[in-house]
């Protein structure tokens, strides 16, 4: 019996991750690589030569160098930084009921010396930090963990589907294929059914089980994702886009595009150029700020508790005036501002904003697409996430130990926030990895009661926001002083009863959280918040 190996590919061995630092240097170091290497540029720029072809660095990208490639390294001003994966493909053959293992030069066809060309790096960068942290804590010899994460983490690498895609019934791939080979001809769902060989009823129904949408639905996105490609381009005309995508109906086709998107596929061609007001109660102008945008004007018309009529009016009037003389070509506003939309839309195309989901980093890149800053967003989202890392590992030998308490006490009661569904908790409870005190809900993102009907809370530190001053949440607040279960807390008692501002709000901001990440640290160094 001939020798054949046990795969058609070869296994992947993990042996380390590392995190390293490169420093600018008068003279370009020259070396050979001896093992296969994935590479993720955390900070810094400059340039490789890798077999004579020279690769720009720069960061949250990530890069594949391979055994016998030479490297020169050339670094900007400010050091690079970068965690590195190192691994050896193998290949198993058995001969005669033996088993040997060769080290193989094969690897993935996809990749190639240089830069990775993924459309995301968040997610193969917060497995990258999985890998690292967990390295960290157990010696990587015979540690079967690593190496299935190192093949989680190159099959995320290699793969264009997703996990629902390579799930789904061959008979659905075949009819999405076939809508995307045919985008710009009529297709009928009596067509695709009897191309998947079933009748429409049925198809419709395996295909919305597969894909959670139905068919007619699935190609209208499909055609609205491809407009959008197309609109991008240099010289895009709206109507000639619209018949290659499939519409026949210019104006069906803008209004199909607004209802999909959120603006006209006018304004989408010349998003990179839009003057932007903001009307938000959320922070929008922080999200845009960090990518890079600067509104013309930021408003904010949601009438609060505390405002009688005549400081509304007078706030209405005079920042709906600051929009009018800012003359932006687009309007975004959240859904505290839906009262106004027709109003807003009467001075500029308005989009407003209400998010299904409580996850800051999508609404990141949802602002983010209206102004072509995708790129940009991501780079703010990963860079956070390697903070949230950083200042973890920093936590741990103090506050990291403890356990610990949100609660806003706002004018009608108080609330004790969870540790789910809400991007202050993720971060506190899931990201930075602190121990939630005692009774505070898993199962919500918030629960509230009245002040007097507060359990006695077991916590090592309590942090309580005091939220619409003016609307008489002080009086809550005292109120909740008075009651027997707060002079009773071992926290009050020890004085670690911190005030902040409104976390609640910054935790949807690249800057707010920041800013409660450096509040935190400097907790743990000593300060005061």
């Amino acid at each position: 019996m001939s020798a054949r190996p046990l795969a058609d590919h070869p296994f992947y061995l993990f042996s380390s991750v590392h995190k390293r630092r490169l420093s600018a240097s008068p003279t370009v170091p020259v070396r050979q690589l001896r093992a296969n290497m994935i590479c993720f540029v955390t900070r810094g720029s400059g340039a490789i030569l890798i077999n004579g072809a020279l690769h720009r660095i720069e960061p949250f990208e990530l890069y594949f160098l391979g055994p016998g490639m030479v490297v020169e390294t050339v670094v900007n001003l400010e050091p690079i930084e970068y965690y590195a994966v190192v691994f050896e493909p193998v290949t198993i053959i058995k001969t005669k009921g033996q088993f040997s293992i060769y080290g193989s030069p094969t690897f993935p066809p996809t990749f190639y010396p240089g830069r990775i060309p993924l459309s995301s790096t968040q997610h193969a960068f917060a497995q990258m930090l999985s890998l690292y942290e967990e390295s960290r804590k157990k010696p990587a010899a015979d540690d079967f963990s690593l190496r299935l994460r190192l093949e989680e983490l190159l099959h995320t690498l290699t793969s264009d589907l997703s996990e629902q895609e390579q799930q789904r019934d061959t008979r659905i791939d075949q009819s999405i294929t076939h809508m995307r080979k045919h985008l710009s001809e009529k297709i009928t769902l009596n067509l695709l059914a009897d191309a998947a060989g079933l009748s429409p009823s049925s198809f419709s129904r395996l295909f919305r089980k597969a894909t959670g949408i139905l068919p007619n639905d699935f190609l209208t996105r499909l055609r609205i994702d491809e407009a959008k490609k197309r609109l991008t381009q240099a010289d895009s005309r709206v109507k000639e886009v619209s018949a290659e995508v499939g519409f026949s109906n210019e104006f069906y086709f803008s209004r199909t595009f607004h209802r999909i998107v959120g603006v006209s596929p006018s304004i989408y061609i010349k998003r990179r150029q839009l003057r932007i007001a903001v009307a938000s109660s959320l922070g929008f102008r922080d999200n845009f700020a960090a990518i890079g945008v600067t509104p013309v004007v930021t408003v904010d018309l949601f009438r609060y508790p505390w405002m009688n009529d005549e400081e509304y009016e007078q706030l209405y009037a005079t920042q709906m005036n600051e929009i009018r003389e800012a003359r932006p070509d687009l309007i975004v506003g959240d859904h505290y501002h839906l009262e106004v939309r027709e109003q807003l839309k009467q001075i500029s195309p308005t989009v407003l904003f209400d998010f299904p989901a409580w996850d800051w980093r999508v609404n990141q890149m949802k602002l983010a697409e209206l102004v072509n800053r995708e790129r940009e967003a991501e780079q703010v989202i990963t860079r956070l996430d390697l903070r949230l890392h950083e200042v973890r590992s920093e936590l741990k030998s103090t506050l990291g130990k403890e356990s610990i308490t949100i609660m806003q006490v706002n004018h009608r009661a108080i609330g004790i926030q969870g540790t789910c569904d809400h991007p202050l908790n993720e971060m506190l409870y899931s990201k930075l990895e602190f121990t939630p005190g005692n009774p505070v809900p898993d199962h919500m993102w918030r629960i509230e009661m009245a002040p007097e009907l507060m359990p006695c809370l077991e916590t090592d530190r309590l942090f309580i926001q005091q939220h619409h001053l003016r609307a008489g949440s002080d009086k809550i607040f005292t109120r909740l002083q008075e009651t027997p279960s707060w002079k009773a807390m071992d926290v009050v008692k020890n004085n670690r009863v911190q005030l902040i501002p409104n976390w609640f709000l910054m935790s949807w901001t690249p800057a707010g959280r920041d800013h409660i990440l450096d509040s935190l640290l400097s907790l743990h160094r000593g300060s005061a918040i």
